[in-house]
C-alpha cells in the first residue's frame, strides 16, 4: 500500500488556507464631460467572499444499510459539511443454498446526492469465509463481478465486502482479493470490512496489498449485563487497534457506530438474545420498567420486566432484563476529537454504522454526527410553547433543542401550566403514554372560594430533534395559560404564542 498520507486528507489540509483580499484601484483617466456634471470614479473592487471553512478532519462517511432513502437538501449539507463525498450502500449477500452458493439482492441502493460516490457493499456468508480455497474462489467471484455490474450506476465507485474471515485465513483471502480484482472494471475501488482480531496477524499486509483500504469494525461490543463500565456497542481499545494498523501502514477508514443496541436477558443474567429490534419508548409501553440509566460516552439503559409479555415477536419472560446501549452524540465528539489529536497517517476518515432511517431502533441523526464533527454537541433540553387555537383551546408543543436525547424517567422535565383565572382542561389523548404523562390538578388556594386547576406534563423521553404536540388543553374563555418549565434543576417561562 502507498504509505504516504492519504489524498482527501491532503485535500483537506490544504483547502484550509485563507484567501488574501486585494483591492483592484481604478485609474481616472481626464474627462471631456464638463466640470458641472462629473461622473463618480470607482476606488476599488467589491471585497471578495470568504472562502467557506473546510470540514475538520477527519471526513465522515456513513454506511448506507439498505434504507435507500431520499435525502433532504439540509442532511445534503450537514453530511458535506462533515467532509462526506462517499456512501457505501449494500446490494446483496452470497449465502450458500445447497451445495451451490447464491447472490441474494439485499439493500435497495438508490442514486446519491450529486457529487456522492458510491461502493456497493456485498455481505458473504461467514460459512463460505471459513472454507475459502481455490475451487471457491473459482466459483464465487465471476458470482460477485457479474452482481456488481448489474447493481452499479454511473455514482458506483467501488466494491466491498463483508465477510468475518477467520484470522488464520488472511492469506487465503488475499489470494481471493488478488482473483476478484482482476476481475473487476479498471478503476473501481476493493474494500473489504475487517475484524478487530486481524491487526494481531503478520498476514493483514499481505492482504492489504490487495485492497485500497480495510475497514477495521470498531463496534457491536457486548457488556455483561449491569456493567456500568463496559460498552454494549464500542469496542474497547481503539487506541491499539489504530497503533498496529500504523504500524503494519495499511490504509484504512475507521468504523464507528451510531446505531443503539438492545440486548435480552435472562433473570439470572445469563444473555438469550445479542440483539433485538427493540427501540428503548416500546419496551417502556408494553411494562418495562427502567432500572439505572447511565449518561456519557455510550448511553445505557438496563430495563426489567415484573411479568411476562411479548416483544418484537419474541416473548419476555417474567424476571428478565433488557440492556441498552448506544453511542451518544458526545461520545461521537469525544471519540472523533482523540482521533484528531492522534492524527494517524494511514487513517483515511471515518465510516459511520448507519446512515439513520426508519428502523425500529434508533441512530444518531446526521444533524447529531454534523454537531459532534464540529466539536458543538449541546446537551438535551426540553422546551414546551403555547400556541393558540381559538375559542380558548391551545396547544402545547413540547422538544428537545438540544443533540443529545433527552431520557429521565426517573427525574423527568416537569412542565406546569395555570390559566390566569378559571379552569383548564385536558382532552383524554396524550401522545406517547408511559414517556410523556399529562394531568390536570385541582386545588384550593388559601384565602379563595374557588378551586384552581392547573396542567402538570412529565416529560421522560424527548430524542433529539423530536416535537411532540399535546393539542387539546382548554380554558375558559378570555384565559391565557402560562407556564414553567423545570428541567435539569433549572426553571424557565414557557413561551405564550399571542395571536
Amino acid at each position: 500500500m502507498n504509505p504516504t498520507p492519504p489524498s482527501r486528507a491532503i485535500r483537506l489540509i490544504a483547502g484550509s488556507a485563507a484567501l488574501a483580499m486585494a483591492a483592484v484601484m481604478l485609474l481616472a483617466t481626464a474627462s471631456i464631460i464638463p466640470p458641472a456634471a462629473p461622473q463618480p470614479i470607482p476606488t476599488s473592487s467589491p471585497p471578495a467572499a470568504a472562502p467557506a471553512e473546510p470540514p475538520r478532519w477527519p471526513p465522515i462517511d456513513w454506511w448506507d444499510w439498505g434504507i435507500n432513502r431520499v435525502l433532504t437538501s439540509s442532511e445534503r449539507g450537514l453530511m458535506a459539511g462533515t467532509g462526506c463525498d462517499t456512501l457505501f450502500a449494500l446490494a446483496g449477500a452470497i449465502y450458500q443454498v445447497g451445495r451451490e452458493p447464491l447472490w441474494t439482492p439485499q439493500g435497495r441502493p438508490g442514486a446519491p446526492a450529486s457529487g456522492v460516490n458510491t461502493h456497493l457493499v456485498v455481505r458473504i456468508d461467514s460459512e463460505l469465509g471459513r472454507a475459502l480455497d481455490a475451487a471457491s474462489t473459482a466459483t464465487l467471484v465471476p458470482i460477485l463481478v457479474a452482481g456488481f455490474l448489474r447493481n452499479r450506476t454511473p455514482e458506483t465507485t467501488g466494491l466491498q465486502l463483508d465477510c468475518d474471515v477467520p484470522t488464520k485465513r488472511l492469506i487465503t483471502y488475499a489470494d481471493f482479493l488478488h482473483h476478484l480484482r482482476a476481475q473487476l472494471p479498471p478503476g473501481i475501488q476493493l474494500s473489504v470490512t475487517m475484524l478487530l482480531d486481524w491487526t494481531h496477524s503478520k498476514d493483514l499486509q499481505t492482504l492489504a496489498r490487495e485492497v485500497d483500504f480495510v475497514v477495521p469494525q470498531c463496534y457491536s461490543a457486548l457488556a455483561p449485563f449491569a456493567s456500568s463500565d463496559t460498552a454494549v456497542t464500542l469496542a474497547s481499545n481503539i487506541q491499539g487497534t489504530l497503533q498496529r494498523l500504523e504500524r503494519a501502514r495499511v490504509s484504512y477508514r475507521l468504523g464507528l457506530p451510531t446505531f443503539e443496541q438492545c440486548s435480552l436477558f435472562g433473570a439470572r443474567g445469563e444473555l438469550v438474545r445479542a440483539t433485538m429490534p427493540v427501540s428503548p419508548e416500546a419496551a417502556i409501553s408494553v411494562g418495562g420498567l427502567v432500572s439505572r440509566i447511565s449518561h456519557g460516552d455510550e448511553t445505557t439503559i438496563e430495563m426489567s420486566f415484573p411479568a411476562a409479555t411479548q416483544l418484537a415477536g419474541t416473548t419476555i419472560a417474567a424476571g428478565a432484563h433488557l440492556l441498552f446501549g448506544g453511542l451518544s452524540a458526545t461520545g461521537l465528539e469525544h471519540t472523533l476529537e482523540a482521533l484528531r489529536n492522534r492524527m494517524p497517517a494511514h487513517c483515511l476518515g471515518v465510516c459511520l454504522f448507519h446512515l439513520p432511517g426508519t428502523e425500529a431502533t434508533r441512530s444518531l441523526t446526521i444533524s447529531q454526527v454534523a454537531a459532534a464533527a464540529n466539536g458543538m454537541v449541546r446537551p438535551a433540553t426540553v422546551s414546551a410553547r403555547l400556541l393558540p387555537q381559538g375559542g380558548g383551546r391551545w396547544t402545547v408543543v413540547l422538544s428537545n433543542r438540544g443533540d443529545e436525547d433527552w431520557f429521565d424517567v426517573a427525574s423527568p422535565a416537569h412542565i406546569a401550566i395555570h390559566a390566569s383565572h378559571g379552569g383548564i382542561h385536558l382532552g383524554a389523548h396524550v401522545p406517547h403514554p408511559g414517556l410523556i404523562r399529562a394531568q390536570v390538578t385541582s386545588e384550593t388556594p388559601s384565602g379563595s372560594a374557588s378551586p384552581v386547576s392547573a396542567c402538570a406534563i412529565d416529560v421522560g423521553v424527548l430524542r433529539a430533534g423530536d416535537v411532540v404536540t399535546i393539542e387539546d388543553l382548554s380554558v375558559d374563555p378570555g384565559c391565557t395559560p402560562i407556564g414553567t418549565i423545570w428541567c435539569r434543576g433549572r426553571s424557565s417561562e414557557v413561551d405564550t404564542a399571542i395571536r
